[in-house]
């Protein structure tokens, strides 16, 4: 069953995109890594060690650090970088 959307669009949209047909012979947009490259189980330890320890903010969307962005990251970053008096990470040292 099939069902003709066309009367539901507004008059004067451009036409719908192409259908896809696969990645082109030479393809330069995205990555083009090589899948048996990619480091699928330390990925999934990772991600699994990750969860096990700050899972339970998922709930509130990891705002337990507050709205300046995850803290461990801000201070890691603050570790390696030099803060100037109008970084975040400055703003939470003091």
């Amino acid at each position: 069953m099939s069902f003709d959307f066309a009367p539901l669009l507004r008059p004067g949209l451009p036409p719908a995109a192409a259908k896809w047909a696969g990645f082109p012979q030479y393809n330069f947009i995205g990555g083009n890594n090589d899948a048996e490259q990619v480091p699928v189980d330390g990925l999934i330890a990772a991600v699994t060690a990750v969860l096990k320890r700050e899972g339970s903010t998922l709930a509130i969307y990891g705002l337990a650090s507050g709205p300046l962005g995850y803290r461990p990251l801000r201070e890691s970053c603050g570790r390696s970088s030099p803060a100037t008096p109008a970084s975040p990470a400055a703003a939470t040292r003091s």
